[in-house]
């Protein structure tokens, strides 16, 4: 409780000395400091990058004081002040390029004319062609009005007065407007103090160090500083995409520059405080809620003592994690290597972590990687990729200490938690050996290409073999049709030369036998149309032409008729007129003709009691023809409808089949890709289904 007590009187007093209408506004003069030099780790390729680059342009700015100030021909201020102490450490020289607007400040890096630019805000950059530095300098926005304007604790009580602010500013205004969004913002082109003074404006925004110079010079009694708004703002040189090197140097020395000589920088041009009025009404509030927020200060200190010791048990297990993991793991801040773990040293051949932090990826790479992109502007383009995405998981070439390049797995997970500064989760592990395995296999795969040429001509052969054997097995099936349409007029001109030779014995030869010679004729006719039919079926092709589908269904139904009515087997077509195609006709005929003959065959073996009846389907569909042959027969057996396609298969093996019939009719239709052929049980039999795109050619 005593604890309580004394803030309480700390707080009281605060409040107490804040009683006076206004505190003093203190701005001191320039003092020199002492510049002294300090230690910048610079690799040897940063050495010479300086040596080969011997002046870095750096645009300057009008209304940046105290950050610039320009006297005649001299510039001094808190940015040039850094830049001449990064100058006496790294000896790099610096060249200032003036500039009256913030268009020709940025556009001298846009388009090469400078190398950087002497302030951009750290957070929010909105230039795609400058990157800033880690964080050089705060600063605070505040609001100046007439010395004698009365305190206004919340400026949201303002009564629509004119706030002055600069033009160009947009992520400036853009600021404000996140706390004040219904300040009357006045934009224009020059900031006049003067028109403050007058009364003009209310007041004006900007940077505490620059109105604080501007009112120390020339305004120091007339006006002041009134209050702050929102935090304090951070502020960064910008230096061009081009120059990477130049950015890792600056992020080094504003990194090693002592924290004094920084301060004394700063302090060197301004010292301020900020005036503020007493507020009785939010005092009392204060006082009566004190005990609660001090109560409440308390629970929290406890609460935070036992989550502190939570947190530190799993940092302790993330550092184990990092430090003792098999794979190399290492941290990325800002482009630099700032942590390790043992087993990266190890991988990298180096003796100890401190021989790799302040390294960059490039200088732990050969200069070119294997696409043949330089090491440098590759390894930039991966982490915009991670800065992007989050993640990056890719393959790069690296060299160890002794000089050996290795292939290594690299994964980077973006874990930054400040907006000014990068940081990237690194994982390495090596694959030298798997790409050493993979170059082995393909040497195999060059010999594998001859093994496989090899099989393939094996293979044609064997095609040539199967094809030969389908020609003998369906000249035997021609031979077995011909036989069944020459039986009946066989047998009829059988029995004309038996009449004839009956009326020969009995000597009744008269105008019958005319008669008897007509009827031998025309059988003897009838039997040759049907052997011109069959060659005409299986007449070979060579170039594809259009022909009419339902014609050649109906001239494959014409040959094997015979032999379907000797089996009582009914043909049912439902067949859409003159459908037309370009192919090779008597191939789709074979076709037709084999999947018939199997449809004849099974209704026979099968000897069903019912009415045997094969169904032919044709029609259009879009732009494909389809045809179906259906049979009644009760289908395939599920265990082998699979195999029905494959060479050799038959279900007719002790009838002589051959197992070629389907596997040349599959190999016709689809063999340039024509067409389907396929097979499925329907609800009575088995279903053949021809679907042919465009023709079908061989």
């Amino acid at each position: 409780m005593k604890v309580i007590f004394i803030i309480l009187i700390l707080i009281i007093t605060l409040f107490s000395s804040e009683n006076l209408k206004k505190t003093s506004l203190q701005i001191k003069g320039k003092e020199q400091f002492q510049s002294v030099g300090f230690h910048v780790n610079l690799t040897q390729e940063e050495k010479q990058y300086i040596k080969n680059k011997k002046t870095i342009n750096v645009c300057i700015k009008s209304n940046q004081e105290p950050l610039v100030i320009k006297d005649k021909e001299d510039y001094s201020g808190i940015s040039i002040d850094y830049l001449e102490l990064v100058f006496k450490s790294t000896n790099m020289k610096f060249n200032y390029i003036y500039n009256h607007t913030v268009k020709d400040y940025l556009n001298g890096v846009k388009n090469g004319k400078c190398d950087m630019v002497s302030l951009v805000l750290t957070k929010q950059n909105q230039y795609k062609f400058l990157t800033p530095t880690i964080v050089s300098g705060t600063d605070a926005v505040v609001i100046a009005t007439a010395i004698d304007t009365p305190y206004i604790s919340d400026l949201n009580d303002l009564n629509n007065e004119k706030i002055m602010v600069q033009k160009d500013a947009k992520n400036f205004i853009k600021y404000i407007r996140h706390f004040y969004p219904n300040l009357n913002l006045i934009e224009v082109p020059k900031i006049d103090l003067q028109k403050v003074v007058s009364g003009k404006f209310y007041g004006t925004v900007g940077g505490s160090y620059l109105l604080a110079y501007k009112i120390q010079l020339e305004y120091p009694h007339s006006l002041k500083i009134m209050t702050k708004i929102g935090e304090e703002i951070e502020g960064s040189f910008g230096v061009s995409n081009r120059e990477p090197l130049l950015l890792s140097i600056l992020n080094k020395s504003i990194t090693n520059m002592p924290l004094s000589v920084k301060e004394n920088i700063m302090h060197s041009y301004k010292s301020i405080k900020v005036e503020k009025q007493i507020d009785y009404l939010l005092t009392a509030k204060i006082v009566a809620f004190f005990v609660l927020i001090s109560i409440l200060i308390i629970l929290l200190y406890i609460r935070e003592k036992r989550l502190s010791k939570v947190i530190q048990n799993e940092k302790n297990k993330f550092q184990n994690i990092f430090y003792k993991a098999s794979d190399g793991t290492s941290i990325l801040t800002n482009g630099i290597f700032t942590d390790c773990n043992d087993s990266l040293v190890k991988l990298l051949g180096y003796e100890n972590r401190d021989q790799i932090l302040n390294l960059t990826p490039s200088q732990l790479s050969p200069e070119y990687q294997p696409d043949g992109e330089k090491s440098l502007d590759k390894s930039i383009h991966m982490m915009n990729i991670v800065k992007k995405e989050g993640i990056n998981h890719f393959e790069w070439k690296h060299i160890r200490a002794d000089g050996e390049v290795f292939w290594a797995d690299i994964m980077l997970t973006d874990i930054s938690t400040k907006e000014n500064e990068t940081e990237i989760h690194v994982v390495w592990r090596d694959i030298q050996h798997r790409k050493e395995l993979e170059d082995e296999l393909v040497g195999l795969n060059s010999t594998l290409e001859e093994k496989v040429e090899i099989e393939v001509q094996k293979n044609k052969e064997q095609q040539l073999f199967l094809i030969q054997q389908s020609r003998l097995a369906q000249m035997g099936e021609m031979i077995n049709m011909i036989a069944h349409q020459w039986r009946q007029p066989l047998n009829h001109l059988s029995m004309i030369i038996q009449n004839a030779v009956l009326k020969h014995k009995l000597g009744k030869f008269d105008e019958g036998m005319v008669k008897l010679s007509e009827d031998s004729q025309k059988q003897i006719k009838q039997m040759s149309q049907t052997i011109d039919d069959f060659r005409y079926f299986f007449k070979p092709n060579k170039h594809p032409k259009e022909f009419n589908v339902t014609t050649e269904i109906l001239n494959a139904l014409k040959l094997i008729k015979p032999s379907l009515e000797q089996e009582l087997i009914v043909v049912e077509t439902h067949l859409e007129n003159d459908v037309l195609m370009k192919g090779h006709a008597n191939e789709l005929g074979q076709v037709l003709l084999n999947i018939l003959n199997n449809a004849k065959d099974v209704l026979v073996e099968k000897n069903i009691d019912k009415k045997k009846i094969i169904l032919v389907l044709l029609k259009k569909e879009n732009e494909n023809i389809l045809i179906t042959i259906e049979d009644n027969a009760g289908g395939i057996d599920d265990n082998i409808i699979y195999k029905i396609f494959d060479p050799y298969f038959s279900t007719k093996e002790e009838k002589n089949g051959t197992g070629l019939g389907l596997y040349m009719s599959k190999s016709i239709i689809e063999g340039q890709k024509q067409g389907r052929l396929s097979v499925k049980n329907g609800t009575k039999g088995a279903i053949f289904k021809i679907v042919l795109g465009g023709g079908i050619d061989t």
